[in-house]
């Protein structure tokens, strides 16, 4: 049997509730040249029962048995397997759109410079009834990848949307499990640093929302794991090994051992400590980093100004400290 120009990955955990709409929202696809890798992370039966009727029923569909490995080593065990030129993600809990293979694929095939194609979200209920919106970014362009900004700005495809290039995504390396709950951040950072990322202006998948996405009930984790895997981009930029940084983090833990670990590896060129408190602003998050309060956190961005009052990226981190506190207080 010919190899599929694309393979469509997939790792799936519990997922009986949503994983047969999202495998069927693929297999009704436009765009019918690829494989289906679905590697399962150690469920239970009912799963596992939805998952060979798939199988049984579609010959695309590879269904690949295992013990829980968590999502990370799962999607690399899918990853592993895939054996199409291009690569395709889609999380088991959400659909991909009647054209969204087909659009991604035409895009790859006409930019030969971009290596990561990305698309907007639409957002579903748990039981798929549109919720009406979508995010906010509405052109087709170019991402921006300036990881030595302040802030970083990171070209940012969300998780269940990308498709690559199979080669230069192994190129870059297998997703890592020290950003759990941030792989596609830190995939999005190294694919840019490969070659061009891209955005679709329109929304081709539909992100479903409920009370287990990770979203909520991870979101200390979530939170770390992006500022961890943007330091870790300056590093690669500056062509520094941080190695020994990325090993010092625990997802979800104490953050403080990878924090000083970043501080050595970067040392003066890049303000590690001001842009923790710019994400922990942003994020609306000084609680999850040890603050008592707003005020306390206030307090610590205002010293670290008036430690050097010319730096205007402390003064960005001033103003932006101050106006989440003012959002905080009035949501309260």
């Amino acid at each position: 049997m010919p190899l599929p120009r694309l393979s469509v990955f997939m790792a799936s955990y519990n997922g009986a509730a949503y994983v047969e709409a999202s495998v069927v929202s693929l297999l009704t696809q436009s765009f019918r040249d690829f494989e289906l890798v679905i590697a399962d992370d150690g469920s239970d039966q009912p799963t596992l029962d939805i998952l060979q009727r798939l199988a049984a029923s579609d010959e695309r569909v590879r269904v690949l048995p295992g013990t829980h490995l968590g999502q990370i080593g799962t999607l690399n065990r899918a990853l592993a397997a895939c054996r199409g030129a291009l690569v395709a993600r889609l999380d088991h809990d959400d659909l991909a759109l009647p054209s969204r293979l087909a659009k991604q694929v035409a895009y790859l095939d006409t930019h030969p410079a971009c290596v990561m194609v990305g698309t907007r979200t639409c957002f579903i209920d748990p039981a798929g009834r549109d919720l009406g919106g979508a995010d906010a970014i509405r052109k087709m362009r170019n991402l921006p990848y300036a990881p030595m900004a302040f802030p970083p700005r990171v070209p940012f495809v969300h998780g269940s949307t990308p498709m690559m290039r199979a080669d230069v995504f192994r190129a870059a390396g297998a997703f890592r499990p020290e950003f759990t709950a941030a792989e596609d951040r830190d995939i999005s950072w190294r694919m840019a640093a490969q070659g061009i990322v891209a955005r679709l202006g329109e929304p081709l998948v539909a992100h479903r929302l409920h009370e287990t996405n990770l979203s909520k009930t991870g979101r200390r984790t979530q939170v770390l794991s992006h500022f961890f895997a943007d330091l870790s981009a300056i590093a690669l930029a500056l062509g520094l090994d941080d190695a020994v940084a990325r090993s010092a983090i625990v997802p979800g833990g104490d953050f403080r051992p990878a924090l000083e670990a970043y501080r050595t590896v970067l040392g003066a060129r890049y303000p590690v400590d001001t842009y923790w408190q710019f994400h922990l602003a942003r994020e609306g998050a000084w609680t999850l980093a040890g603050f008592d309060d707003s005020t306390a956190f206030l307090n610590a961005v205002g010293r670290s100004l008036a430690g050097n009052p010319l730096d205007v990226r402390r003064w960005r981190t001033w103003f932006k400290a101050r106006k989440a506190v003012r959002r905080s207080e009035h949501a309260a």
